[in-house]
């Protein structure tokens, strides 16, 4: 009797905990199931209200929609020095020219910097500071942040965003580019005309690109293709520009240093102002 007992009182106490648990597994389910739910029928009621009111389809979220995976990305420049006056930092780039170094002058929290090159790994600047130990310049290390971009303004539609990611994969295209064509002239592995060559199958993408920016423009207005378009012009200009001096030979030993700095100046000044949509 006394087993039979405390069977029964065991199994009595049992029960209640298994349910219990039981019941707690259906609630999670059951929330789950309902935020599902809630997605897909706001998902169907944009799709009916595009279809009703003719706007053109977008993806169902816009959340995801406009969420992209534009990763942040460092670059490292070698600053030939630092200085408080611009007028300051343009004399030393004008001699660091004939270096041949880029002799670009950048301006970050108010101060002045003469950026000789940038590179796409730290090892890389920390090799060409270590030669330029003789050299007359305060040599050290600038990093330079290409922020990382989260999402587009809401307006954008799954046309803009794909012209969008394309526009921003080409400027990092053309960083590669040229930092290729900057290394192989520096090693004589390839001449000037060669490097003309290499840089205007850029321009001609560019050309692409803009075109195609402007059919979206024209079929759907959003902010950001808009100020692609323009940047990307000023990309082009500084791309012809080196095209034409590597042609006639005009400050061949720098030129190409110098428009790769000012490509990444602009790409950065691109994605900070996409960036302030956000």
């Amino acid at each position: 009797m006394p087993k039979k007992n405390t069977y029964q009182a065991d199994d009595v106490f049992e029960r209640p905990i298994r349910k219990r648990k039981h019941h707690v597994f259906k609630k999670i389910g059951f929330l789950f199931l309902t935020v599902i739910l809630l997605f897909f029928v706001y998902g169907m009621a944009d799709i009916m209200s595009n279809w009703i009111t003719g706007k053109e389809q977008t993806s169902w979220f816009w959340f995801f929609k406009n969420n992209i995976k534009q990763e942040e990305k460092i670059l490292y420049a070698v600053s030939l020095g630092s200085y408080a006056t611009k007028s300051e930092a343009e004399e030393i780039a004008r001699n660091s020219n004939v270096a041949g170094a880029g002799g670009y002058v950048y301006a970050k929290d108010q101060v002045f910097y003469v950026l000789g090159n940038i590179y796409a790994t730290i090892e890389d600047a920390e090799k060409v500071i270590d030669g330029m130990s003789n050299a007359p310049y305060q040599t050290s290390i600038l990093s330079i942040t290409i922020p990382k971009v989260k999402q587009y303004d809401q307006s954008a539609t799954t046309e803009d965003i794909a012209i969008i990611k394309e526009t921003l994969n080409f400027m990092e295209e053309i960083y590669q580019t040229l930092y290729q064509v900057n290394i192989m002239l520096d090693t004589k592995q390839m001449t000037y005309i060669q490097g003309s060559t290499e840089v205007q199958k850029l321009v001609s993408k560019s050309n692409v690109l803009r075109e195609k920016l402007n059919i979206q423009i024209e079929n759907h207005l959003c902010s950001t293709t808009i100020i692609l378009k323009t940047r990307l012009l000023e990309i082009q200009d500084n791309l012809e520009d080196v095209v034409q001096k590597l042609l006639g030979n005009i400050g061949t030993i720098y030129v190409v240093k110098y428009a790769t700095i000012a490509h990444v100046v602009l790409w950065e000044n691109v994605v900070q102002e996409i960036i302030g949509q956000e």
